[in-house]
């Protein structure tokens, strides 16, 4: 199968908070997502997963290494061909209030990506987000609502309508459901499974989760400061793991 994202040898350096030094975030990062295929990405807090996510975006800038989307080098598009190709790649991220604008009516929310991209405007505009928030599990009435209106559950549906209103063909999701509860997770994951099948998405899905990675996910990465120690099918990196941090994370999972 093509592969949607291929990141080769990744390295991220960030300045720390205090001196302003540069410290080592992500480490040679290798990792391929195929078309319709998710892959986890798993690790503790600080392991350098929600770094690569947004380097996979070019949201960090990266220190060495190349991305590629659909074959295309990100480091080889100028920033206005940067933000016309981000089409091709949306983001879910983990807190659906805050990556939604209070102040904006949930039909404007999603169907400003299509405006901003030039792919409709006006009703045309309205009628596509309209049909995204029913395809994701709300109504087209919900569209003159605010987000406030909406439990956690329902603005995480908002916030991936806003993400396929561009038609992408890769979507990252950063621990898009570890802040609602267990029953509302499993809602927005079987959401998402059914958008990769009908679509043929490829999803790069972030988590500390290891039982969201095995519901979610054909492939898992392991990290861990800043490396991936371990990756194969999910299965096998459940049944068979390899390196102690994975078994942690399973008993965490069992416990």
């Amino acid at each position: 199968m093509n592969a949607a994202l291929t990141i080769c040898d990744l390295h991220v350096h960030l300045p720390e908070a205090r001196s302003g030094k540069l410290r080592p975030i992500l480490r040679g990062i290798d990792l391929r997502v195929a078309a319709g295929e998710a892959v986890g990405l798993v690790g503790g807090s600080g392991c350098g997963k929600t770094t690569c996510a947004r380097a996979a975006l070019r949201l960090v800038q990266p220190s060495r290494g190349r991305v590629c989307v659909n074959g295309t080098d990100l480091a080889s598009l100028r920033p206005k061909e940067l933000r016309s190709f981000r089409r091709n790649m949306q983001m879910v991220f983990q807190d659906p209030g805050g990556s939604l604008n209070g102040r904006i009516r949930v039909g404007e929310l999603v169907a400003e990506p299509l405006v901003v991209h030039g792919l409709a405007r006006g009703t045309e505009a309205t009628r596509q987000a309209c049909e995204l928030l029913e395809r994701c599990g709300l109504q087209a009435s919900d569209a003159d609502k605010w987000p406030h209106q909406f439990s956690g559950g329902q603005r995480q549906r908002i916030g991936i309508a806003r993400a396929l209103a561009t038609g992408p063909s890769l979507l990252i999701c950063d621990e898009p459901t570890s802040s609602l509860d267990v029953s509302v997770q499993a809602k927005i994951l079987n959401l998402l499974e059914q958008l990769r099948s009908e679509h043929g998405l490829a999803m790069l899905f972030i988590t500390h989760d290891l039982a969201v990675a095995r519901h979610a996910c054909d492939r898992i990465a392991v990290m861990e400061d800043g490396k991936i120690i371990e990756s194969g099918k999910a299965r096998d990196i459940i049944d068979h793991p390899k390196h102690l941090l994975t078994q942690q994370l399973i008993d965490a999972v069992d416990h």
